[in-house]
């Protein structure tokens, strides 16, 4: 899955992905790396991948990331279904997104939401 590229995913190379991060983390010199996040659910969770894509975006949006160009892979090779997400927090302006407590504050929001709204 990927989000907010100029192609769909089915036609993005490694160097076009690589590239749209490049680009972005030039309009904000301080900013040389990708942030890697990966969203994990239980061995007994049965989704689909609609429901994981809704899933991930839901949760972009509510930690502030939904318009920024992301990548998502997902995987079954650690007994637990996850995935993936690179993206970047630097925004179309160079500006960054915070990044401070993130974790703590909306990303454990936005947990408790999509577990509610999903079961």
């Amino acid at each position: 899955m990927a989000e907010n590229f100029l192609k769909d995913v089915s036609d993005l190379t490694v160097e076009d992905k690589l590239h749209r991060f490049e680009r972005r983390m030039q309009l904000n010199e301080r900013v040389y790396t990708c942030e890697h996040i990966t969203l994990n659910f239980d061995p007994s969770d049965r989704l689909t991948k609609d429901q994981m894509k809704a899933i991930v975006r839901m949760y972009m949006k509510l930690i502030g990331f939904e318009h920024q160009p992301y990548i998502v892979y997902l995987h079954h090779d650690a007994g637990h279904p996850h995935c993936h997400i690179v993206t970047t927090h630097v925004q179309k302006d160079g500006s960054p997104i915070e990044l401070f407590n993130i974790g703590r504050n909306q990303s454990e929001k936005a947990r408790k939401h999509i577990e509610a709204e999903f079961g």
